[in-house]
């Protein structure tokens, strides 16, 4: 019921999806200012504004998503967001 107290305790967000609309877990992550790390459906290139926000990764590719996982932790100071 509560995913904001959730978020506070996350480095990041990821959303493995192979469908979505605007998903508001999604929104939800964007405002806790966790960087993104989510599968390229939906409205994704908008939250993440072409990589600036996170990491788009191929929908159906768990290897995609793991070099995206990968590349946030690898480039903290490009996706750190919090103050």
């Amino acid at each position: 019921n509560n995913i904001n107290a959730y978020l506070t305790q996350c480095e990041a967000y990821v959303d493995s999806s192979l469908w979505a609309g605007m998903n508001v877990a999604t929104i939800k992550a964007l405002e806790a200012k966790l960087p993104l790390v989510i599968t390229d459906v939906g409205g994704a290139k908008k939250l993440t504004r072409n990589g600036q926000f996170g990491i788009l990764c191929k929908p159906n590719d768990q290897f995609s998503l793991a070099r995206g996982i990968k590349m946030i932790f690898k480039n903290e100071d490009m996706y750190s967001f919090k103050s």
